[in-house]
């Protein structure tokens, strides 16, 4: 074993190593966000910091803490990755182990390290370096001799270790018992919350999962509201087919619908009739060419991609379906109810009668 480094010599080589240091932070979290977003991981955020010289310097003047030098110290490069649910904090710790060299010694799962009638911190440290196909590449074999501590814990695990971390630095005195015995119940408090927010995932996955078969099964039994509309969207292939034309005919870019939109939506369709789904499939497959063709109207390309509602193409089948099927009063009515709008100088009624010649 070689001798340890006196710690001013560790500073100046983590001087020399800086922008090293720095970049291979940056990597990390670039590779991270990239493998989470490949696997269809859905995490809360991922942050990065690169520990401070003076951050180390206290570090090293811990006594009993040797290091024999700069790689020995495996947190200079820290990184966060904030789960929505616990549960999920096995995903994201799956992906770390395959994905990278990890340093099992230095690596600890806390949540195993709790009793079983105790509760405190829970969060997953990992001590990685790249793997060896990486650090293969051009770009990365600088990287070779860096480490960085990757942190995985749920949102509310996060908050609890954060504020007393925050309380526990505000006192100068150290932390009575019954402080921290409060601080464990609220740990209790929040690993039961943790727990009950994964039930009402799973409840509501599986209510959407029905849903889903039911639309594939029966789409004449399922009621049109806006929850049901939603996964109807995401589900329907005629849908999204017609939304795709919309996409490449007017070079707009579709998002997610708002919810106050799909309300509003909702309340358009039934006003014209519409109950289930099935009414929506028989309509929007009669009229898909229309409907796009009233995309292209309104929405006239320019420059800069606009952003629509991946509902667009059911918000231009009510004009399709009116200017088809309903008399100029009922168009009216439905103008002045709903504010419906036509192309820019043109008179709203005028135009959806006019639909049915697009």
């Amino acid at each position: 074993m070689g001798a340890n480094m006196n710690p001013n010599d560790i500073l100046h080589e983590y001087d020399k190593q800086h922008d090293v240091y720095d970049s291979f932070t940056l990597a990390v979290k670039a590779l991270l966000l990239d493998l989470l977003q490949r696997y269809h991981i859905r995490v809360l955020s991922v942050t990065s910091r690169l520990k401070k010289r003076e951050s180390l310097g206290s570090k090293l003047a811990i006594v009993g803490r040797n290091y024999k030098d700069l790689e020995d110290v495996t947190d200079i490069c820290g990184l966060r990755i904030i789960t929505y649910y616990p549960d999920e904090i096995n995903s994201v710790s799956s992906l770390i182990s395959n994905e990278f060299n990890v340093d099992s010694k230095n690596s600890v799962d806390k949540r195993s390290l709790i009793a079983a009638d105790r509760f405190g911190y829970l969060s997953v440290h990992y001590v990685v370096k790249l793997s060896d196909d990486r650090l293969l590449l051009t770009e990365n074999r600088r990287f070779s001799n860096c480490k960085a501590e990757i942190q995985v814990r749920s949102i509310l695990q996060h908050a609890w270790a954060e504020i007393e971390h925050d309380l526990e630095y505000k006192t100068e005195k150290p932390v009575s018992r019954e402080i921290r015995r409060s601080f464990s119940r609220l740990a209790g408090l929040l690993e039961l919350a943790d727990d009950e927010f994964v039930r009402i995932r799973n409840v509501v996955s599986s209510e959407e999962n029905k849903i889903t078969q039911e639309l594939i099964d029966s789409p004449e039994k399922v009621q049109l509201d806006p929850s049901c509309l939603l996964i109807y969207l995401k589900s329907s292939k005629l849908v999204y087919g017609v939304n795709k034309k919309i996409e490449q005919a007017t070079h707009t870019i579709l998002s997610k619908s708002d919810p106050d939109f799909l309300k509003d939506l909702v309340k358009r369709l039934r006003y014209l009739d519409f109950r289930t789904v099935a009414d929506i499939d028989m309509a929007l497959s009669a009229h898909q060419k229309q409907v796009v063709n009233i995309a292209k109207r309104l929405l006239e390309p320019v420059e800069t991609s606009e952003v629509v509602f991946d509902s667009i193409s059911l918000y231009y089948l009510c004009y399709a379906v009116l200017s088809s099927e309903h008399s100029i009063e009922h168009i009216r009515t439905f103008s002045k109810r709903f504010n419906a709008k036509g192309t820019k100088g043109n008179d709203t009624v005028l135009f959806i009668l006019n639909c049915k010649k697009l």
